[in-house]
């Protein structure tokens, strides 16, 4: 006779944040409980309620606010963005004894309006297009000049 081994069946449940840990989820995400409330059609005493622990919600209720706060959060999550994410990875710049013509040509190429005037690896300013625009207006010969 054989015999029958019983399965251990996990079953795992969400579990759903404390009522304060709602609150603090929400002030986080800087919504208000009337903007909450008109999202999930809720009341918004009914949800101050809620978060101050004055009514027992339902089940339903209070997964339908965590789903909504968290489907929130980490939309907001993935929409952040790092220097990383937006840093220029080559620094393009420029020497002092290069000329503003050199440099006008340099920010058109490479669609940028300003660039670091860098000698022997260190920073002595920078030039932007806008103050280089600005002194040619004022005198045209600029542009055959030392940066």
């Amino acid at each position: 006779m054989h015999k029958k081994h019983k399965k251990n069946i996990c079953i795992t449940m969400e579990i759903l944040p404390s009522l304060s840990d709602i609150k603090r989820l929400r002030k986080k995400l800087n919504i208000s409980q009337k903007e909450l409330g008109e999202e999930l059609n809720i009341p918004q005493s009914t949800i101050s309620r809620i978060e101050n622990g004055t009514v027992d919600p339902p089940y339903s209720k209070l997964k339908k606010i965590y789903e909504y706060l968290e489907n929130q959060r980490k939309i907001r999550e993935k929409s952040k963005k790092h220097a990383e994410d937006i840093m220029t990875k080559v620094i393009i710049s420029i020497k002092s004894s290069s000329r503003i013509r050199e440099a006008v040509d340099l920010m058109n190429k490479n669609d940028i309006s300003q660039l670091p005037i860098i000698e022997i690896n260190q920073n002595l300013g920078s030039i932007t297009s806008k103050k280089i625009q600005k002194y040619i207006t004022d005198n045209p010969e600029i542009i055959n000049m030392d940066v």
